[in-house]
């Protein structure tokens, strides 16, 4: 089983965060911001962030990687349209629209989506 400090020398994101950070308790920042996006969630129609909280739209090449629950939480009880980029491969489901940029040398095209609520 890995450590958070495991995590931390294996992912960029991680090694950007000051130590403080780890100290406040990963688990209890990850719970205060899953209650902030739920609470957020009934009162718009249209969630834009930057991570998702839709397992199904997590590529297939990290579905099972240790790493990816770092990237995503459980909102799947979220019914709003939820657009969100941070990964690198597009998805789109009746709620779920994932729009990457993604590195330069992925060539992943951007689409322009007009949406009506």
């Amino acid at each position: 089983q890995w450590s958070v400090y495991d995590y931390k020398n294996r992912l960029n994101d991680l090694r950007m965060i000051d130590n403080n950070y780890f100290s406040r308790g990963v688990y209890d920042f990850a719970i205060e911001q899953r209650e902030k996006i739920h609470d957020i969630s009934k009162n718009c129609d249209v969630l834009l962030t930057h991570y998702g909280g839709r397992k199904r739209a997590i590529a297939e090449k990290y579905k099972y990687d240790k790493t990816t629950d770092y990237f995503y939480f459980d909102g799947e009880s979220i019914e709003n349209l939820w657009v969100f980029g941070h990964q690198h491969t597009p998805y789109e489901d009746s709620n779920t629209f994932v729009n990457p940029c993604g590195y330069p040398f992925e060539n992943n095209i951007m689409k322009v989506k007009r949406i009506s609520c």
